[in-house]
């Protein structure tokens, strides 16, 4: 399937990786449907997708969260901006990233720059055993050439190599957020947050 409104508008330069990857076209688009586990469109609804124990993560040596929104280059009323120079509030996170945490699976964020870093700043652990410097790379078209050439990588070891490299990590990550440790780490940061902006509407009313 694909639909144009779905699709990255090019307002940056791509990189040349970027650029010619066309896996999708060459071996899905129009292609019959590949069957990875018993999901079909009758269970799409809230209730089923949220539970972080079916087999899209739970068989997963790695996921990859591909997040609602995965630019830092944004546009706001026509309005472009970028979230690093800006300093907004980022990267943004949704049941794709928590049902990682929740569900024990390694992953690899999809999503804007600086996940990693974001959630490391709130306690958790992702010193995988390869390279993740792509989560520091502000340019959207960048980032994604690295995570490419990444999976390219790491398409040559076999998933059991891949659960080892994470799994330190994964099961650390997992005790924090059982224990409560990550919620109230990340209720003190948005207390902190509601504190500034009422003390910005203070002082701009």
């Amino acid at each position: 399937m694909y639909e144009e409104e779905n699709v990255y508008i090019d307002r940056n330069a791509p990189t040349k990786v970027v650029e010619t990857y066309d896996l999708f076209f060459e071996k899905y688009f129009k292609k019959k449907v590949y069957k990875i586990d018993d999901f079909t469109n009758d269970l799409n609804y809230q209730h089923h997708t949220a539970n972080p124990w079916t087999p899209a993560y739970q068989n997963a040596a790695i996921h990859f969260t591909n997040e609602s929104f995965s630019t830092t280059y944004m546009y706001h009323t026509d309005t472009p901006y970028n979230l690093a120079i800006a300093k907004h509030p980022g990267p943004m996170f949704s049941e794709k990233t928590l049902k990682c945490l929740m569900g024990g699976t390694s992953f690899i964020p999809v999503c804007q720059y600086d996940a990693y870093g974001t959630l490391n700043r709130l306690g958790l652990n992702f010193n995988y055993d390869f390279d993740t410097s792509f989560d520091y790379e502000e340019n959207d078209f960048k980032r994604w050439d690295k995570i490419l050439r990444l999976i390219e990588n790491l398409s040559e070891l076999s998933a059991e190599t891949l659960y080892k490299m994470t799994k330190d990590c994964t099961e650390q990550n997992f005790a924090y957020v059982k224990e409560g440790v990550f919620y109230r780490e990340v209720e003190k940061l948005n207390a902190y947050t509601a504190e500034q902006v009422i003390e910005h509407i203070k002082q701009t009313a």
